[in-house]
């Protein structure tokens, strides 16, 4: 017989043995699965999260590699801005997100004309080649490629400050204490010779010049600096005056005479040149009438206007007087008082893609136009 002692260790095992061929209940199963689930994704949200990081990282550096290498062009660019091939100031436009100057930036030996502006959040710069003799710059020309994506202008761009800059808190340019005008002409020798007349220069809306030239034909220019081979080259004329004016009084040039005018223009923020003009049917192609300014005491003349001296090809008559003439000189539409501008400031935001890098490269830089200071 088989004693109760080895039945009941029988029964032990074969409950022990059904126990553990059972297996996991369906609860310990849920929980199992729970908590794999759990790890799995928080192993992938770092993951997820380190890649992220490892792509804005790389976008910003990318962003301020590009905002480096256009800062050091334009940098290097302005560094060597010079007089135009027509004669102009190096400088043509300030503002603050747009700059416009001539620099020899292929060092061929003629100056290029520069510009860099913001078009909606793109910078963009723009090549053109002066062509023709004598020289001119067509804006047909112009080149103009993308060079920077994705610029922030929360800040301008460009900062302008004058000679009196020393670092630190800036001084702003301030427009010229006072402006030489001149009207020049590069027709030849013969009966070449063009007309202006009713010169205005107003200051913020106030009369600083009112010339009409007189009533009274003669060789000297009163009140202008004249500059010629002979001394009828420039002078007063009556013959052919202008309609409406004043006085029958105008001043003719010839054979490449100019006449100056210092002009007080102390205080003044918006400086705008009025006057009329006519040519000369025996003008030949080539020939103009410039209108220049520069500030006083300077020594770069800025063109402000250039006109054909027989626009039109008036025939064997005389050439009609022009409309009138508007040109401002210094204010919000010609930009800063670019004749002043010893010192920019550049500051260059961009973000190489705003969706993965939020955060904008941030690159400055500064630049003194040493080639710009008086008598250099």
């Amino acid at each position: 017989m088989i004693s109760k002692r080895y039945t009941l260790y029988a029964i032990r095992y074969t409950l022990s043995r059904r126990r553990r061929e059972r297996g996991f209940t369906l609860i310990e199963i849920v929980g199992a699965l729970g908590l794999a689930t759990f790890v799995l994704v928080a192993v992938l949200r770092l993951q997820n999260e380190t890649l992220s990081f490892n792509r804005t990282f790389s976008e910003q550096i990318r962003a301020r590699t590009d905002a480096r290498r256009v800062m050091e062009t334009m940098v290097d660019e302005l560094r060597i801005a010079a007089t135009s091939e027509t004669g102009t100031y190096p400088i043509l436009l300030a503002q603050d997100n747009a700059i416009t100057f001539y620099a020899d930036v292929d060092s061929d030996g003629v100056v290029e004309r520069i510009r860099y502006v913001v078009a909606g959040t793109t910078l963009q710069r723009g090549l053109l080649e002066p062509t023709g003799m004598p020289f001119i710059y067509d804006d047909m020309n112009e080149v103009v490629r993308p060079v920077l994506e994705n610029v922030v202008t929360t800040d301008p761009l460009f900062e302008y400050f004058d000679r009196n800059f020393q670092g630190g808190e800036a001084i702003p340019p301030t427009g010229p204490d006072s402006i030489d005008l001149r009207f020049r002409t590069t027709t030849g020798s013969g009966t070449e010779e063009v007309r202006v007349d009713d010169v205005i220069l107003e200051c913020d809306m106030a009369q600083v010049l009112n010339e009409s030239f007189g009533s009274a034909g003669t060789t000297t220019v009163n009140g202008w600096t004249e500059n010629e081979g002979a001394s009828d080259d420039a002078q007063i004329q009556t013959a052919a005056p202008l309609g409406g004016s004043p006085t029958v009084g105008y001043l003719t040039l010839e054979e490449d005479a100019d006449v100056v005018r210092n002009v007080n223009t102390v205080g003044c923020t918006i400086i705008t040149l009025r006057y009329y003009w006519g040519g000369d049917n025996d003008a030949e192609s080539g020939e103009y009438l410039y209108a220049e300014w520069r500030e006083g005491g300077t020594m770069t003349w800025e063109e402000a206007a250039r006109h054909d001296a027989d626009p039109t090809g008036c025939g064997s008559g005389s050439c009609p007087w022009s409309g009138e003439e508007v040109i401002e000189l210094v204010g919000a539409a010609a930009g800063t008082a670019v004749a002043d501008i010893r010192h920019i400031q550049i500051r260059l935001e961009a973000d190489r893609d705003p969706n993965k890098a939020p955060q904008p490269a941030i690159v400055e830089s500064a630049v003194t136009l040493r080639n710009l200071k008086d008598n250099l």
